[in-house]
């Protein structure tokens, strides 16, 4: 980055970012891969803020959001994929050592497989899909966007607790 982009309050988003409303699970850590952690970055600064006038505070609106998202994803079979397979990526991630024996290795490999095939099926199995005998039968079109879904969701509740003269 040789550039910096600040808000209209003034503070930079370099190494901070813009913190969301609601968050997301995701399988990415900014804390691994944003750009606070380049060598490099630019430095977090404010400057002067410019006048704005803000809308009404939303904290009510976004609570209520936050609740409803986190309820339904209790019993969503998509997001406990996500969640189970994020825990499995972070378990992967965390190990130190790797042995040189190719067949330990490859029976590491042959475990993680199979969990990650055990979640699938049973995701499947609570969206009554046909179980899969191997990942590699997952089709394209199956492939899905867990996030986009969570988002589509929470917009839609956005859309059925506010009216338009809310946003003018």
């Amino acid at each position: 980055t040789i550039g910096k982009y600040y808000r209209v309050t003034g503070g930079s988003t370099q190494h901070r970012g813009v913190f969301p409303d609601i968050a997301l699970l995701s399988n990415i850590s900014m804390k691994d891969v944003g750009e606070s952690v380049r060598e490099n970055a630019l430095p977090w600064d404010v400057i002067n803020k410019t006048r704005f006038n803000a809308s009404a505070p939303i904290n009510t609106l976004i609570e209520t959001l936050e609740n409803n998202h986190i309820s339904r994803s209790k019993n969503d079979p998509n997001f406990l994929y996500q969640e189970s397979r994020i825990k499995a990526s972070k378990r992967i991630r965390d190990i130190k050592t790797v042995s040189l024996n190719i067949d330990k290795r490859r029976a590491s490999r042959e475990v993680e497989l199979s969990a990650a095939l055990e979640d699938e099926n049973k995701r499947r199995k609570a969206l009554n899909l046909e179980r899969l005998e191997n990942l590699t039968d997952i089709n394209e079109d199956e492939i899905l966007d867990i996030q986009l879904d969570q988002t589509i969701n929470i917009v839609a509740d956005m859309v059925s607790l506010t009216r338009i003269e809310d946003f003018k």
